[in-house]
């Protein structure tokens, strides 16, 4: 499952690309299979430890269920660019975390008190009294999703959903990498190259980045007194 949501990136770009005919440059689509297959390759690599219980073999149905989660992903985060995109002065990333938090806890609330065979709640509840000392940590665990989130929409808002999602499949990355020096753990070839290969896409992205600015910035100084002599100059050549 944590391999096929590093896929991410693919459904992401591929509804943008299907649903809604964006265009990206090139190179957005290579640093797109780089940190793709960089990301599989460290956790394929990765030794796996053997164990007695849970489910050894992937299943269809189990298949089915992961790319239907990624088509779902990919859609919402292509129509919410599409909002930013055409409704850019009207939505902030705030109002649409506001809304679609709010109508989310509709939805599950609904589930949780109208379906007529769901005792989740009770459970829940009843977990709550026999370990109070729990609420605490969904209090907790539930502020910083919160705070989070603000950071998640105002980057889909001013960056957009590819951007943010190239961030959160390559912070797993990181984490990993962390927990592998804090706990000296050792990498393997495979795991290594596919390290390389993100670093490289996010390379690729912060390199070309940087020149789009500078381009920008140069034009942006250029004095209109400059492109009238520019002109002129190039009249007179033409004549």
């Amino acid at each position: 499952m944590i391999l096929g949501k590093s896929c991410k990136l693919v459904p992401v770009m591929f509804m943008n690309v299907l649903v809604y005919r964006r265009k990206f440059p090139l190179h957005k689509y290579a640093c797109v299979v780089l940190v793709t297959l960089g990301v599989s390759m460290f956790m394929l690599y990765q030794p796996s430890k053997k164990s007695s219980s849970g489910p050894v073999n992937s299943s269809m149905w189990g298949l089915f269920l992961l790319c239907t989660n990624l088509c779902i992903d990919g859609l919402t985060n292509a129509t919410q660019d599409e909002i930013f995109t055409k409704f850019n002065h009207l939505v902030s990333g705030q109002h649409m975390m506001f809304y679609m938090n709010a109508i989310g806890s509709m939805l599950s609330a609904s589930y949780l008190l109208l379906h007529p065979y769901n005792d989740e709640l009770q459970q829940a509840l009843t977990f709550f009294q026999q370990h109070p000392a729990v609420i605490r940590d969904v209090l907790l665990f539930g502020f910083c999703g919160a705070v989070g989130q603000c950071f998640i929409f105002y980057t889909l808002q001013h960056y957009g959903s590819l951007r943010l999602v190239t961030v959160t499949v390559t912070r797993k990355l990181f984490t990993m990498l962390l927990s592998v020096f804090w706990f000296n753990h050792t990498l393997n070839v495979g795991q290594w190259s596919g390290v390389a290969l993100v670093f490289l896409a996010i390379g690729i992205e912060a390199y070309i980045g940087k020149q789009q600015k500078a381009k920008a910035k140069k034009l942006a100084n250029t004095s209109p007194t400059a492109l009238r002599k520019a002109s002129t100059i190039d009249e007179k050549k033409q004549a």
